[in-house]
C-alpha cells in the first residue's frame, strides 16, 4: 500500500466515524422534541441560534483572520445550499410535533433515493437497476403509511416529512455541482436562515413554569420514564402497540432505535 493509498484510507475512516457519530446525535432529536413542552417553533429558533453561535465561531477561528471571505467564496450556491439545509431542519421539527416520530424517520430515510433521482435528471448520472427497485419499493411503503396517517388525521405532518428529505436531496445535488461550496459556511448560513424563518412565530422569551416546564426537576423525571419505556418496548417486541410490527423500520432508518421506539407508542406532539 502506497503513502497515498494509506492517507485515503484514514479520510474514508475518519468521515465513517463522523458519520456514524452524527447519526447517534441526530437520532436523539425525536426524543428529545418529545420532552419539550414549548411549541415547535420556539424549539426551532433556540436550536438554531446556538447552531449559529457555534457554527460562526468555529468558521471564524477556523479561518481567522478572512473575515467574511469563507462565506463569500461559495457564492450564490452556498446561500442556496444553506437556504435549503434551513428548510428541512425547520420543516423537520413541525413534522415531529404533527405526526408519529416513526413516520417522519420513514420519509426521511427516503434522501438517497430522492438524492439519487435528482442527480439522474440535473447531472446526468446513472441509476443502478436496485436503486430503482428501492425506489419503488420505498414509494410503495410510504403510500401504504401515508393512507393510514390519513384515516388517522395525521396527514399533513407526514406531508410536510417530504420536505427535508426533498430539501437535503436539492442540496446534496447543488454541492456536487459547484465544488466551491463548503460545508460549515453552508451550515452557519442555514442556522442564521432558521432564526430569521421562525422569529415571527417563535416565542423564545417565554418563561415556563410547574409540571409543564421542560427545564424543570421534573423533566428529568420524564426523561427516565421515556428511557424506560424504550426499554419496555424493546424487551417486550410482541405486545400490542410495541414494535414488534416496525421492524422494518430498523432498515430504512437504522441509526434512528429510540424515535422509533417511542413512535411506536407516542402520536403526534407527544
Amino acid at each position: 500500500m502506497t503513502a497515498l493509498d494509506a492517507a485515503s484510507a484514514t479520510l474514508r475512516l475518519r468521515g465513517i466515524l463522523m458519520v456514524a457519530c452524527a447519526a447517534f446525535c441526530w437520532s436523539t432529536g425525536g426524543l428529545l422534541q418529545r420532552l419539550i413542552s414549548a411549541d415547535a417553533w420556539t424549539t426551532i429558533f433556540w436550536r438554531a441560534v446556538f447552531a449559529a453561535v457555534f457554527l460562526l465561531a468555529f468558521v471564524l477561528w477556523r479561518d481567522r483572520g478572512r473575515g467574511l471571505a469563507p462565506f463569500k467564496e461559495s457564492g450564490w450556491a452556498g446561500f442556496a445550499a444553506g437556504f435549503c439545509f434551513a428548510t428541512a431542519s425547520t420543516f423537520y421539527i413541525v413534522s415531529l410535533s404533527l405526526t408519529k416520530v416513526a413516520n417522519t424517520l420513514i420519509v426521511l430515510s427516503t434522501s438517497p433515493f430522492l438524492t439519487a433521482l435528482l442527480a439522474w435528471v440535473v447531472l446526468g448520472e446513472q441509476v443502478r437497476t436496485r436503486t430503482w427497485v428501492a425506489i419503488a419499493a420505498a414509494i410503495g411503503g410510504i403510500s401504504l403509511m401515508v393512507a393510514n396517517s390519513a384515516a388517522r388525521g395525521n396527514l399533513m405532518g407526514d406531508l410536510l416529512a417530504f420536505v427535508p428529505p426533498l430539501m437535503v436531496a436539492s442540496a446534496t445535488v447543488l454541492i456536487r455541482r459547484k465544488r466551491n461550496v463548503r460545508m460549515a459556511p453552508a451550515a452557519a448560513v442555514a442556522a442564521v436562515l432558521a432564526i430569521v424563518f421562525t422569529w415571527p412565530l417563535a416565542h423564545p422569551t417565554r418563561r415556563c413554569r410547574g409540571a409543564a416546564c421542560p427545564y424543570g426537576p421534573r423533566a428529568l423525571g420524564r426523561a427516565r420514564r421515556s428511557f424506560r419505556q424504550c426499554a419496555h418496548l424493546a424487551e417486550s417486541p410482541g405486545k400490542p402497540g410495541g414494535c414488534g410490527g416496525c421492524g422494518f423500520v430498523y432498515s430504512a432508518a437504522p441509526s434512528t432505535p429510540c424515535r422509533l421506539l417511542i413512535g411506536g407508542r407516542l402520536g403526534p406532539g407527544g
